[in-house]
């Protein structure tokens, strides 16, 4: 099988979506299988009218293939992309969660992407989402035959667990992006009602995407008196991230919707108990046996949460233990790699 698979910019972008399409195309290699990657410069998903030409001429003189899986953040916005792939072979699209859920957007924007993506969908002869969860919402937000929709969880890669320990301070760990979504102005807020208490926090995550998200974060931090506790990393590399992971005691990400939460998981299967919301796919992601979920954007709620972890030895050995347990729970990168590539071989 040749599989022509279409994302726009860079592969090696640290971010969960990045992630999840880099190691599906390295375990189908890994395979034996031909995958053909077809990157498209351009502002997606607020492609212009010149990207949008110039990601046809790339798919005019790509190489021929017998199936074609597009990246939503490239065919979410641009239908004539997928119809054009369509003419060609079958199409699945893999949708991380939809353009017009993201945090930030006007609604003016919101409604062009739902508009958008609904009409590509159509050229689609499959959708692969990366949870349950998100899976129910593209049937219900764009009506798209449930039958024909797939949740291929993320793989998980595995790390040594993390210590159980009860020396002050507590080391918080938070990993995502820089963005609205990811909700780390309420993490940051909420932390600022437990001052009282011995802990650090570690947010790691690109801070470019969102440059004055990021100022304001630190402006947060200052405000809260907290500036001295936290520590901003930027993107960093496996090695460096393992050790934060390693080093932590509790994992915590106040997201405002997430369609899988691939960080939860790490942290998961690393033992650390996790503080998160209920939005989107995390209840799915998060067991409760494993963490503390409240309601996104409730920042008394999640200091509550925090108080409660940081402060109960007991409650906090009690989650370890959770996490450590529903470790075989989730999947390795190679069984979600051969789970989509029996889709793509029923499609053919």
């Amino acid at each position: 099988m040749h599989i022509r698979f279409i994302i726009p910019g860079n592969i090696d972008t640290p971010t969960g979506g990045y992630r999840y399409d880099r190691a599906i195309i390295d375990e189908w290699r890994k395979f034996g299988l031909s995958v053909d990657l077809v990157s498209l410069p351009g502002d997606y998903p607020f492609a212009s009218e010149a990207d949008i030409q110039t990601a046809l001429s790339i798919i005019e003189e790509a190489d021929d293939a017998d199936i074609c899986v597009i990246d939503g953040l490239a065919g979410g916005c641009a239908p004539s992309l997928m119809q054009r792939c369509a003419k060609q072979m079958p199409v699945v699209a893999l949708i991380h969660h939809p353009l017009a859920l993201e945090n930030g957007l006007a609604k003016d924007q919101a409604m062009m992407l739902e508009k958008l993506e609904r009409e590509g969908l159509g050229f689609a002869k499959s959708v692969v989402t990366t949870s349950p969860a998100t899976s129910k919402t593209v049937h219900q937000l764009f009506n798209y035959p449930v039958n024909n929709i797939s949740a291929i969880l993320p793989g998980v890669q595995r790390g040594a667990p993390a210590a159980f320990r009860t020396q002050r301070p507590l080391r918080l760990l938070s990993v995502g992006s820089i963005t609205e979504r990811k909700g780390h102005d309420v993490l940051l807020r909420a932390l600022g009602t437990v001052h009282d208490l011995s802990w650090t926090l570690d947010i790691v995550g690109l801070q470019h995407l969102s440059p004055e998200i990021f100022s304001d974060l630190q402006k947060i931090a200052q405000q809260n008196a907290i500036v001295d506790r936290v520590t901003f990393h930027d993107a960093v590399d496996a090695q460096a991230l393992e050790k934060l992971y390693h080093g932590a005691d509790i994992f915590a990400l106040a997201s405002r919707y997430e369609g899988y939460g691939m960080a939860y998981a790490e942290a998961i299967v690393r033992g650390l108990p996790v503080i998160a919301t209920t939005a989107g796919a995390i209840p799915d992601t998060v067991p409760e046996s494993t963490g503390l979920l409240v309601p996104p954007d409730d920042i008394d709620a999640l200091a509550v949460a925090l108080r409660l972890i940081l402060s109960d030895d007991d409650l906090r050995r009690d989650k370890h233990k959770g996490a450590l347990k529903a470790e075989p729970d989730f999947p390795t990168w190679e069984k979600s790699a051969q789970e989509f590539h029996s889709l793509l071989r029923g499609l053919q």
